[in-house]
Protein backbone atom coordinates (compact mmCIF):
# COMPACT_ATOMS: atom_id res chain seq x y z
CA UNK A 1 0.00 0.00 0.00
CA UNK A 2 2.51 2.52 0.82
CA UNK A 3 4.05 2.26 -2.57
CA UNK A 4 1.22 2.35 -4.11
CA UNK A 5 0.64 5.62 -2.53
CA UNK A 6 3.72 6.95 -3.14
CA UNK A 7 4.00 6.02 -7.17
CA UNK A 8 1.21 8.78 -7.05
CA UNK A 9 2.97 11.20 -4.81
CA UNK A 10 0.64 10.89 -1.76
CA UNK A 11 2.15 10.33 1.77
CA UNK A 12 1.34 7.17 3.27
CA UNK A 13 0.83 8.84 6.19
CA UNK A 14 -1.81 10.48 5.03
CA UNK A 15 -4.03 7.60 5.07
CA UNK A 16 -6.00 6.37 7.76
CA UNK A 17 -6.02 2.31 7.95
CA UNK A 18 -9.05 0.26 8.88
CA UNK A 19 -9.45 -3.66 9.67
CA UNK A 20 -12.58 -5.16 10.93
CA UNK A 21 -11.90 -8.53 13.60
CA UNK A 22 -14.54 -11.23 14.88
CA UNK A 23 -13.67 -11.39 18.45
CA UNK A 24 -16.12 -14.57 18.89
CA UNK A 25 -13.53 -16.96 20.37
CA UNK A 26 -11.57 -16.95 23.30
CA UNK A 27 -7.77 -16.26 22.86
CA UNK A 28 -5.40 -13.30 23.69
CA UNK A 29 -7.79 -10.48 22.37
CA UNK A 30 -5.30 -7.80 23.64
CA UNK A 31 -2.24 -9.56 21.54
CA UNK A 32 -4.41 -9.80 18.54
CA UNK A 33 -5.30 -5.87 19.23
CA UNK A 34 -1.32 -4.87 20.07
CA UNK A 35 -0.04 -6.64 16.67
CA UNK A 36 -2.72 -4.70 14.06
CA UNK A 37 -1.41 -1.79 16.35
CA UNK A 38 2.10 -2.71 15.37
CA UNK A 39 1.34 -3.19 11.80
CA UNK A 40 0.40 0.68 12.08
CA UNK A 41 -4.04 0.11 11.79
CA UNK A 42 -5.17 3.30 12.68
CA UNK A 43 -8.58 2.29 13.79
CA UNK A 44 -9.78 -1.32 14.86
CA UNK A 45 -13.75 -2.49 14.18
CA UNK A 46 -14.30 -5.37 16.90
CA UNK A 47 -17.45 -7.04 16.04
CA UNK A 48 -18.49 -8.92 19.58
CA UNK A 49 -20.01 -12.92 18.81
CA UNK A 50 -22.01 -13.53 20.44
CA UNK A 51 -23.06 -9.61 21.29
CA UNK A 52 -23.45 -10.20 25.10
CA UNK A 53 -22.47 -8.96 28.41
CA UNK A 54 -19.62 -11.46 28.89
CA UNK A 55 -18.30 -10.61 25.58
CA UNK A 56 -18.21 -6.93 26.21
CA UNK A 57 -16.56 -7.82 29.51
CA UNK A 58 -13.88 -9.67 27.30
CA UNK A 59 -13.46 -7.01 24.98
CA UNK A 60 -13.28 -4.24 28.24
CA UNK A 61 -10.56 -6.16 29.82
CA UNK A 62 -8.19 -6.58 26.99
CA UNK A 63 -8.40 -2.87 26.64
CA UNK A 64 -7.42 -2.56 29.92
CA UNK A 65 -5.02 -5.12 29.91
CA UNK A 66 -3.27 -3.26 27.42
CA UNK A 67 -1.94 -0.11 29.49
CA UNK A 68 -3.12 2.54 26.72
Amino acid sequence: MDAALRAEDRDPATLRRTVGMDADRPGDLAGVIDAYERLGIDDLIIRLAPGTRDALDRLASALGSRGH
